[in-house]
């Protein structure tokens, strides 16, 4: 079990994510809730990038995020992650593993995360770069919001 995060370490994510999502708050189903429901799914989120980044796999650590996105939760989970697990961040590189937060959809007690992972490695082999765009179900159990499971949207193969 990891423990709880002390008062004065949470001033600075809590200040992170406060800018955040003054800065980037253009996406219309990020105010549909209460705030104490977008910090929870925004925690929720994050919790699911670490556990994938810290399993093996193709999603595994670290990772840079893709500034280009335009996504108020994007901004507020790189805030949180940044201030909270900085061990998993790591500045955008032609090779770097790249983590882009797209749109995050509220249904009452349930949201639709949409994450897209993307990789250009040192191969230079013909294929040698891939992108997955996965949709992380939430859930709203019991007060909290928990991670209920994942589906492939799609898979890229490519050349970079």
């Amino acid at each position: 079990m990891t423990p709880h995060p002390s008062p004065l370490r949470l001033l600075p994510t809590t200040v992170a994510l406060t800018l955040a999502l003054a800065v980037g708050s253009r996406t219309p189903s990020l105010t549909a809730q209460s705030s104490t429901d977008t910090l929870d799914i925004s925690r929720a989120i994050v919790e699911v990038v670490v556990q994938e980044a810290r399993n093996g796999g193709d999603h595994h650590g670290p990772f840079a995020f893709n500034q280009s996105a335009e996504s108020s939760w994007g901004h507020a989970v790189a805030a949180m992650l940044r201030s909270e697990h900085s061990d998993l961040v790591v500045a955008p590189t032609l090779h770097a593993l790249m983590l882009t937060v797209g749109d995050v959809v509220v249904f009452g007690d349930s949201a639709h995360a949409t994450l897209t992972w993307a990789r250009c490695d040192e191969r230079t082999a013909h294929i040698n770069s891939w992108a997955h765009q996965v949709v992380y179900l939430l859930e709203r159990a019991s007060g909290a919001w928990h991670f209920a499971r994942r589906e492939i949207v799609w898979f890229a193969d490519g050349h970079c």
